[in-house]
Formats: C-alpha cells, structure tokens, sequence
C-alpha cells in the first residue's frame, strides 16, 4: 500500500471505491489489462484507472451503472465483501460454506 502522499497515510481516512480496487490490483501484482470500459467517470490518467479496468475486465467490480463506477464515492462493506468474494472466486479459492475440501471442513 501507499499514502495519500509520500508523508502522510491517512489511516483513518474513509476508503473510496477507486481505492479499494487499487489495493486489489496491487496484491495482484498489478497485472497489464487495456484500460478498456465504459465508466465515462473513471478519467484513463486517474491512479486508480489500470485497476478499475482489470477488476472490471475479471468480473471483480461493477459499476452502478455501464457508464458509472463513482470511483470517489466512500466503500460500503456490503460493496466491499461483494468485492471481495469476486476476488476470492477470481483467484479460484474455494467459497463454498460448511463444505469439506481435502477432507477439512471450510469456512
């Protein structure tokens, strides 16, 4: 992760929707994706455009609408564990609950 700046981390700061997605793609090593969607209020320069292209591009994110992903709005946790088990799926963990894989009982 980063700061806000080269000074300042801002721990308490509310997480925004762009940030999120930004600290997914970076835990994926920030795999190259063309910066290919429709969200018109994602700019291509924005820090947090390469993300929002290749969580879309995975099925990670969506938008509220095709042409809105409102990368500055604050994160709420229903959005944030949707994300999440995108995530977990993308990576092809298991996300079935109570069942059993290699004989040990998953979450």
């Amino acid at each position: 992760m980063y700061g806000m700046t080269d000074t300042l981390f801002a721990p308490d700061t509310d997480i925004t929707r762009g940030m999120f997605v930004t600290v997914l793609y970076r835990m994926d090593s920030e795999p190259k994706t063309a910066k290919e969607y429709n969200f018109k209020d994602v700019p291509q320069n924005a820090y947090y455009a390469d993300a929002v292209a290749w969580a879309s591009k995975n099925g990670i994110v969506a938008g509220y609408s095709n042409e809105e992903y409102m990368p500055d709005n604050t994160i709420s946790r229903e959005q944030m564990a949707a994300i999440m088990y995108r995530y977990v799926k993308y990576k092809g963990a298991d996300t079935r609950i109570g069942g059993k894989r290699n004989g040990k009982t998953t979450i």
